[in-house]
């Protein structure tokens, strides 16, 4: 079967410096120059001026990036869920799988490769739903000399699926009767997944990566991640609306800068790794307490 380079697609808006990071750590990966880019910028919001100054500053910073890409404007503020929702669906109608960044990201050398040949070789796995360049597990004291794990939970810092994995997930927010019947299932990926979609059911909160998980946790699909983290979100800041009460931050140092991609060992489902990733993702009590307010009013 001919190896493929998937192409890579990249979220950004407002953060010019964020990109220009990100591009920095992506010419530093192991053949980057064969893979082809899209990069979807997203528009201004009404009466944000300043955004418009931004977002002309993080387009110049991309068409300085000499390498195969083309760059989607868009002209209104689609938002991140919608502009994911709607960048990645166009994209797999013309290709069966996609790498998948967003501006705030920094990856290190092997990220790129990593995910790649993960989505050559699992591609015809159906228990299989996404591959990241994140690992939950980074700083998890045991089983170090593991070079991969396989986990319920799904990540969206540095990531990737297939066209017939993204096809077959609803977009729409669960029902009550839906999140009553998944309940049992939540607790492979820690006790916040249900407060998470039930702020999404509730307009509380807008996020795809919420969704994605809970038609990868429903159909049994599983995330392939490093062992040691290949990417870390530089995201926390006044301008990050999409990383506060999701997901904990935790301090990454890059130590992969060596990979054997020809001896991965035995791909495993590793319990006291994975209870370890459900004990660290706990529900917020400032996302409860929204909740609570929410149906109170209602």
């Amino acid at each position: 079967m001919k190896y493929k380079y998937y192409p890579v697609v990249i979220f950004s808006y407002n953060r010019p410096n964020k990109t220009n990071d990100l591009i920095n750590s992506i010419k530093k990966n192991k053949n980057f120059e064969k893979f082809t880019y899209f990069f979807f910028c997203d528009g201004p919001k009404k009466n944000y001026i300043s955004d418009v100054r931004k977002i002309k500053d993080n387009i110049e910073i991309i068409q300085k990036f000499k390498i195969r890409k083309k760059i989607i404007k868009r002209k209104t503020n689609f938002g991140l869920a919608k502009n994911i929702i709607n960048g990645v669906s166009s994209i797999l109608k013309k290709h069966e799988a996609i790498i998948v960044l967003e501006d705030d990201l920094e990856i290190d050398i092997n990220c790129l490769e990593f995910i790649n040949i993960l989505l050559n070789k699992f591609k015809n796995d159906k228990f299989i739903g996404s591959i990241s360049g994140y690992s939950y597990a980074h700083n998890f004291k045991k089983l170090k000399n593991l070079k991969w794990y396989k986990t319920h939970r799904h990540c969206s810092w540095s990531w990737g699926t297939w066209k017939h994995v993204w096809q077959k997930v609803k977009w729409k927010n669960p029902t009550s009767q839906s999140l009553k019947k998944f309940k049992s299932s939540s607790y492979k990926v820690g006790d916040d997944i249900l407060s998470l979609l039930l702020a999404q059911k509730l307009n509380l909160i807008n996020s795809w990566a919420v969704r994605f998980n809970y038609h990868c946790i429903k159909n049994n699909l599983y995330s392939i991640n490093p062992r040691f983290s290949l990417s870390k979100n530089n995201g926390y800041g006044i301008n990050a609306t999409h990383t506060l009460n999701i997901f904990k931050k935790e301090h990454i140092n890059f130590i992969n800068s060596n990979i054997n991609f020809r001896d991965f060992g035995k791909l495993k489902f590793h319990s006291e790794l994975n209870n370890y990733i459900y004990k660290k993702h706990k529900s917020s009590m400032k996302l409860k307490a929204k909740i609570l307010l929410k149906k109170m009013i209602n």
